[in-house]
């Protein structure tokens, strides 16, 4: 399998830029995906009562929601919390505030 490498420093800051002068719902999941490692299904999949800006650490709740038929890959250790930082919190606003 060919070897994923990480983005560079200056990729990153590109990437952020870029995020922040089209600042649309796509831009927002790239920016929370670029500071929070989790994926993208665990991403998009978020609803609004996942998502705690008003928290003294600002974090995302990843965890299933069976009634809307969302899975996690692996429940027992996919189920967390994710602080916010950076691109992410920017993100995250983002979306619910726009």
């Amino acid at each position: 399998p060919k070897q994923k490498t990480p983005f560079t420093p200056k990729e990153l800051k590109e990437i952020a830029e870029a995020c922040k002068g089209r600042n649309d719902d796509i831009r927002h999941i790239v920016a929370i995906l670029s500071d929070t490692a989790s994926r993208i299904a665990e991403i998009v999949g978020l609803r609004r009562e996942d998502v705690f800006l008003d928290h003294t650490v600002p974090h995302i709740f990843i965890r299933q929601h069976l009634e809307r038929g969302r899975t996690l890959k692996n429940d027992r250790n996919s189920t967390r919390r994710v602080p916010l930082v950076g691109m992410a919190l920017w993100g995250a606003q983002e979306a619910l505030w726009s």
